[in-house]
């Protein structure tokens, strides 16, 4: 308890000692060796901006000084303060335009997980975001799921709630909404308050997504642990979309 707080490492050492005592499960009775373990990181708490833009049909060297011109462009803050990725999520041939999904991540952050994962024996393969990870196993193994459709998604997680937007298989959009935001000064949030915020802030997401697509959006995938029903219930009763669980 205290060692991550609001995306922050507060308690590099607990930190790196509960990442020993992962590794030691990892590799069982080689666990005192100095192999360093390779680790795919998905960052469900660090906290990343994403965005998705658009660019002309280009290619090569064109797209990629394109890229990094929108990249400076859609940074939070300066592009020297963080590190970004992109990847290609769309392509439209009728306006003859490519959609691109932008990530950046503070780079003392990410450095100094980097540096914790290390001194307890991970090497950093990738890092990537939760929403990324999680579009990727809604892509490749949730039931039900269609490439050729848009999804909305609800993410229920200890930190807050997460909207998805999912169109051709890739994140499109994140909106997040933490716990204290939803609390007030309540020392627990009673469910009306929960349904409250679920409504208003699915809502908001909703009215973005209007805004800027035009494919119909029917269904919305949902992965909230012993809430899954409450918020399927609220879902349905609220707004024109057909609530799935996350299978």
């Amino acid at each position: 308890l205290g060692i991550i707080k609001e995306g922050e490492i507060k308690d590099h050492v607990q930190f790196v000692e509960a990442l020993r005592r992962l590794r030691g499960k990892i590799l069982g009775a080689r666990s005192g060796s100095k192999r360093m373990v390779n680790a795919a990181v998905s960052l469900s708490s660090l906290g990343i901006y994403s965005q998705v833009f658009t660019l002309p049909l280009v290619g090569g060297e064109n797209l990629e000084r394109a890229v990094q011109l929108n990249l400076q462009m859609a940074s939070p803050s300066e592009l020297s303060e963080n590190y970004s990725g992109w990847q290609v999520v769309g392509e439209d041939k009728e306006a003859v335009r490519l959609e691109i999904l932008s990530a950046f991540a503070s780079r003392a952050a990410v450095d100094a997980l980097v540096k914790d994962l290390r001194d307890a024996g991970f090497l950093s393969a990738t890092l990537e975001s939760g929403a990324i990870s999680l579009v990727r196993l809604l892509r490749d193994g949730a039931v039900g799921f269609d490439r050729k459709k848009s999804y909305a998604m609800v993410h229920l997680k200890t930190s807050g709630i997460d909207f998805l937007i999912v169109r051709n298989g890739f994140l499109y959009f994140e909106y997040f909404v933490s716990w204290r935001d939803v609390q007030s000064n309540e020392r627990e949030i009673p469910l009306v308050v929960f349904q409250n915020a679920l409504i208003r802030n699915m809502r908001q997401v909703l009215n973005f997504y209007g805004q800027h697509w035009q494919d119909p959006l029917e269904e919305v995938f949902v992965l909230a642990g012993n809430l899954n029903e409450d918020v399927s219930k609220t879902i349905k009763e609220n707004f024109p979309l057909n609530p799935r669980e996350l299978v």
